[in-house]
């Protein structure tokens, strides 16, 4: 199965004259004559010959087509041969602007969680699917229209969101169980090989813009997964009905999921947009809660009983206290990873200059994120609306903020980017963390011992990720 269309190339001129229809290499004798000779049947020889031309400017006369019809009957995969570039079929290209199409086209199937939860699961999923074949290598280069990496990132965006990538306007959509799947099996692919070595892919360095975005719709998997200690891949958020994907119920899995994020780590703009949705998302655990819920209850003496909570990662099994505190524990996880594989780079030589780095993380990012002024109560904000929060402030403001309440003074720099200081504040994550919860603490006039507390909670938080991530203490100073 073909998206080709008529058997008649677009581009074949409907009169080709016989004296142009000649093949690359010179005129055949039965081509030579002209004149009378083509009577009425010269248009169809013309056509002939032009065939024959453009089939001699290929490096081969066959085309191969590998297709794979999945059940929405999409060809997801055609390729000639030959040529060094791809030309996505228009079905595969319109799945960008038609994200339920995209979805139902990608999904692995319900039957793939209930493998991937048991030891060589992996292994079972390994056959071709359509997922496997978007990401072919032959993919990265198409011929004409959206690069590989943008027209298969905005795909895979597309299926795992239920957005279009364009689209910054509409709320965010609950995550269904067909695009938790389709983001665990891309990550699966995209972090290099799955359980018996199969599937591995690489992709280009242009794609990692798009894998940031990936995760970024997707932050509470990224720090269920950086957390190691998930022990269900899929869990449903009694609040919301949305389903959480979190990583980390296989080892394999969470190291794959830090592959990409190392990767991430490594471009500035990518590293920006998902920072910029961990630190959206940990704004947005926080917002619902009124100032007596700094800590837990049971903490604070005041007697109150358990909450499940809601937008946190974890396991999804058993109450748990419903604080600002708890809901922040996980939040360290993703942002600590993300930190330490950007150290990681510094300290092999592959970032040469950490501070240059660093700043142009703090002018790619879209800015900082403050609690809104009052508790929204029981409002659930899906887990994909921290890549579409806006921000309160830009980043170099925020930074500005940042300082002049830790120090009592600005950076020293008139740089609307923000001087050498911010940038270090802009990329300490703890920083960021306690700026969120100041403004909260503030704006909910939460009593200075509770706060205090509060703030001790969140430094016991990082360093713990700090004790986990770097055994043999730290690689730099953040």
């Amino acid at each position: 199965m073909t998206d080709q269309g008529e058997d008649v190339p677009e581009d074949v001129p409907e009169n080709v004259p016989e004296n142009t229809a000649q093949p690359r290499g010179g005129r055949d004798g039965a081509g030579s004559g002209g004149g009378e000779g083509a009577g009425s049947g010269g248009q169809g020889t013309g056509r002939r010959r032009w065939y024959r031309r453009r089939a001699a400017r290929r490096t081969a006369v066959t085309v191969l087509a590998l297709a794979l019809v999945a059940a929405s009957g999409l060809v997801l995969y055609e390729v000639a041969r030959g040529d060094d570039c791809w030309r996505p079929p228009k079905a595969t290209a319109r799945l960008a602007q038609d994200p339920a199409r995209a979805t139902r086209a990608l999904d692995p199937g319900a039957g793939y969680v209930a493998d991937a939860q048991l030891p060589g699961g992996a292994e079972k999923n390994a056959s071709p699917d359509a997922l496997t074949d978007l990401l072919s290598d032959s993919h990265w280069h198409t011929c004409h229209g959206p690069s590989g990496p943008r027209l298969i990132g905005d795909i895979l965006t597309a299926a795992t969101t239920g957005r279009t990538a364009d689209d910054r306007t509409s709320p965010a959509r609950r995550h269904t169980a067909p695009m938790a799947r389709i983001l665990h099996r891309a990550v699966n692919l995209l972090g290099g090989r799955s359980e018996g070595g199969h599937n591995e892919v690489t992709y280009p360095a242009e794609f990692r813009p798009y894998a940031a975005r990936l995760l970024a719709s997707w932050p509470d998997a990224v720090d269920a997964g950086a957390a190691h200690h998930a022990t269900r891949m899929l869990t449903t958020d009694p609040a919301s009905g949305e389903v959480r994907l979190l990583f980390g119920a296989h080892n394999f899995d969470s190291e794959q999921l830090e592959t990409v994020l190392a990767d991430v780590a490594a471009e500035p703009k990518s590293y920006a947009t998902l920072y910029d949705a961990l630190r959206a998302r940990a704004a947005d655990r926080i917002e619902p809660l009124s100032g007596d819920q700094a800590l837990p209850a049971a903490v604070q003496g005041a007697g109150r009983g358990t909450a499940r909570r809601s937008g946190g990662p974890g396991d999804g099994e058993g109450p748990e206290e419903d604080s600002v505190s708890a809901r922040l524990q996980g939040s360290t996880a993703g942002l600590a990873a993300l930190a330490h594989a950007r150290d990681e780079h510094v300290a092999a030589g592959r970032v040469p200059n950490a501070a240059a780095f660093d700043r142009d993380v703090l002018r790619h990012s879209a800015g900082g994120y403050a609690p809104g002024a009052r508790a929204e109560g029981p409002k659930v904000r899906f887990e994909g609306s921290a890549a579409l929060r806006e921000p309160s402030a830009t980043a170099a403001a925020w930074a500005r903020a940042g300082l002049r309440a830790g120090t009592g003074e600005g950076d020293g720099g008139g740089s609307t980017t923000g001087g050498p200081r911010a940038a270090d504040w802009f990329m300490d994550y703890e920083q960021q963390l306690r700026r969120t919860v100041d403004l909260w603490i503030a704006r909910r006039h939460v009593p200075a011992d509770t706060a205090e507390r509060l703030r001790g909670a969140l430094a016991r938080s990082r360093e713990l990720q700090i004790d986990l991530r770097y055994p043999d203490g730290p690689l730099l100073d953040h």
